[in-house]
């Protein structure tokens, strides 16, 4: 149990480390390659990072689309990698501060269990508990419904795609 503890401790150190590293040397978030689903209320949209960069909108479609759209996709970029990095706008998921101090992961999982028990209206079988890297070394947690996450992962995976982030 020890090398356990170990290693998380060391894995929160280097989060402290680099997180500190990030302010002095800012990069953008995300790979080139990757592909990136912004997914609002009003549907999904699908770019990489140099669509991103140019401002040009995208097509916004249903989220039922997204598997034939991503299919159709890979089928012109064959030579791609299927990495797929999921964007959720403001509206489609609760952020919840937990410290103002970074946790090791272990301790942010369990104290994000146990706030969204206590103090929010969800049950654990409605959402996705993901924690989020904030840039304040602050410990924090999103909260988003399967109604909203799922549809977008079940799409991602079944192109043989592998989800990068979200």
């Amino acid at each position: 149990m020890r090398g356990a503890e170990f290693r998380e401790f060391w894995e929160w150190w280097r989060g402290v480390l680099s997180a500190m590293a990030s302010l002095n040397f800012p990069s953008t978030a995300g790979k080139k390659g990757d592909l990136i689903a912004r997914v609002t209320a009003s549907g999904v949209a699908l770019g990489d990072a140099e669509m991103a960069e140019s401002c040009v909108a995208q097509e916004t479609f249903a989220v039922l689309d997204l598997q034939q759209r991503m299919a159709d996709f890979f089928a012109e970029h064959a030579a791609r990698q299927r990495q797929c990095c999921v964007r959720l706008a403001p509206d489609r998921f609760i952020l919840r501060q937990l410290s103002r101090h970074a946790l090791p992961a272990s301790q942010l999982a369990s104290a994000a269990e146990l706030d969204l028990e206590t103090q929010t209206p969800f049950s654990r079988d409605q959402v996705q508990v993901l924690p989020v890297m904030a840039q304040d070394q602050s410990s924090s947690y999103a909260i988003v419904k399967n109604s909203i996450l799922q549809p977008v992962l079940d799409a991602i995976q079944n192109n043989g795609c592998r989800v990068s982030r979200i």
